[in-house]
């Protein structure tokens, strides 16, 4: 056998050795959440990588004439394979460096918005004891409801239909409102 002469099965081994160790390196060296993306940054150079090598050492496909006129296919995969690493590390160093730990981030949202409710809470409940104390307006809060304060409010139904028929001009569903408004005025003025 000629030793110049080299077997494709060797080529195709030499080849396969190179990647898949470059690929556990690759691996292993960006594990972590921070270097994930580089992962896939690296895996895609090493897969263009391995298309170029075929093409170039298997296929023959020529270098164009305006492309390195003096490298040869075999310098320019040699030039892969040596820029190779400091793509890997470029790839790891930009990955870092542009994550963002979205976990972390939810984590610290959420306490703060924890913190935030509990000290709303806090002042919620410090209103109302006020309020039930008599705090503000000197006299204490009433447990009744909004609408049981309208009702006590406003005047009976009679009177309300004797103020109806005498408005000729306005209809019974404005009347109603303005008697709302009106109770709206009234519950706050006497509420304070």
């Amino acid at each position: 056998m000629n030793k110049n002469f080299v077997d494709a099965n060797e080529l195709l081994l030499q080849i396969s050795i190179f990647y898949l160790t470059w690929g556990m390196l690759a691996y292993i060296l960006t594990l972590g959440k921070s270097s994930s993306t580089a992962r896939n940054w690296i895996y895609t150079g090493q897969i263009a990588m391995l298309v170029v090598e075929v093409s170039l050492v298997l296929q023959e496909v020529k270098l164009p004439d305006w492309f390195f006129p003096t490298v040869t296919e075999h310098e320019m995969v040699l030039l892969m394979h040596s820029l190779f690493p400091a793509f890997m590390n470029g790839c790891r160093c930009i990955g870092s460096f542009y994550y963002v730990d979205v976990d972390e981030l939810t984590r610290k949202t959420l306490e703060s918005l924890r913190a935030s409710h509990t000290e709303l809470l806090e002042q919620l409940k410090l209103i109302q004891d006020q309020l039930n104390d008599g705090g503000y307006g000197g006299k204490p809060a009433t447990k009744k409801t909004i609408a049981e304060k309208i009702n006590d409010l406003s005047p009976p139904e009679q009177s309300t239909v004797g103020l109806v028929g005498q408005n000729t001009n306005q209809k019974s569903s404005s009347m109603g409102f303005y008697l709302m408004i009106i109770g709206y005025i009234v519950y706050y003025t006497w509420s304070q």
